[in-house]
C-alpha cells in the first residue's frame, strides 16, 4: 500500500472517530445554515456573523471555502448573549439606611467595626462628609 493511501486511510478513521463520540453522525447535515441565512436569523448584516465566526465567539464548520453554522449552535450563541439577571443577596441590608442590596455590585463598603455592608449611596454620603470636614480642618 503506498504511503499516501495509508495516511489518507488513517485521516479517515480520525474523521469517523470523531463523528462518532460527537454525534455528529446522528445530526442532519441538511439543516446547517450558511452565514447568509445564519445573519437572517439573527437580524444582522453576513459581516457580523463572519466576524462573529473568525473571532470563535460562533461555533462554525467550514466545508471547502463555505461556512456552515448547526442551528443548535446559533442558539447557544444567542443564549450565551442574553444579561444575567443578578441574583439577590439574600437578605442583605445596608447598616446605614436599611435599604435591601440586590447585588455585590450595591455595596459601596463595609463597616470596618462589624463589617456589615453600606450600599453605595450611603457609602459616598458618608466620604462626602469626611472629605468636607477634612477640607474645613485645614
Amino acid at each position: 500500500m503506498p504511503c499516501g493511501s495509508m495516511q489518507r486511510s488513517a485521516r479517515i478513521d480520525v474523521y469517523q472517530i470523531y463523528i462518532v463520540n460527537t454525534n455528529i453522525g446522528n445530526a442532519p447535515m441538511n439543516n446547517l445554515l450558511t452565514l447568509d441565512e445564519a445573519a437572517e436569523v439573527l437580524g444582522v448584516d453576513y459581516k457580523t456573523v463572519y466576524r462573529l465566526v473568525r473571532s470563535g465567539k460562533l461555533v462554525a464548520g467550514k466545508i471547502g471555502r463555505v461556512y456552515r453554522i448547526s442551528p443548535d449552535d446559533l442558539k447557544a450563541y444567542f443564549e450565551s448573549t442574553k444579561p444575567q439577571k443578578p441574583v439577590a443577596l439574600q437578605g442583605l441590608r445596608c447598616s446605614v439606611t436599611g435599604k435591601t442590596i440586590v447585588s455585590e455590585l450595591d455595596i459601596g463598603g463595609r463597616d470596618p467595626e462589624t463589617g456589615e455592608p453600606i450600599c453605595v449611596e450611603a457609602w459616598e454620603a458618608l466620604h462626602r462628609k469626611v472629605s468636607t470636614r477634612q477640607s474645613k480642618q485645614k
